[in-house]
């Protein structure tokens, strides 16, 4: 007599649900490496937090020449934003669409 093997399959709705909370973690770091690596590239000595300081110096009107450009690049802004929102996806998956603190 011949057995067979059954084997366990995924529901179609868990299949079809998208990428893992890890796959969606890794996206979102390697996006924010992403914007780390390409403000050190196009300003040689600069990181991600100069860059945050350029924003908040040239919104208070007090920004260096550095930071004037370092601030008005939109190839940066977009770097960010991608990271951001990537952030705000897995996070979201994770903890529902309140997020952390449930909407607060």
């Amino acid at each position: 007599m011949a057995t067979t093997k059954t084997t366990k399959r995924k529901p179609a709705a868990a299949a079809a649900a998208g990428p893992s909370l890890a796959d969606m973690h890794g996206a979102a770091t390697r996006a924010g490496e992403a914007f780390r690596s390409l403000v050190a590239s196009k300003y040689p000595g600069a990181n991600d937090v100069d860059w945050e300081k350029a924003k908040d110096a040239a919104t208070a009107g007090r920004a260096t020449d550095l930071q004037k450009r370092l601030a008005a690049d939109v190839e940066l802004d977009a770097a960010f934003k991608a990271h951001i929102d990537l952030l705000q996806d897995f996070y979201a998956a994770r903890f529902g669409p309140k997020g952390v603190l449930g909407g607060l």
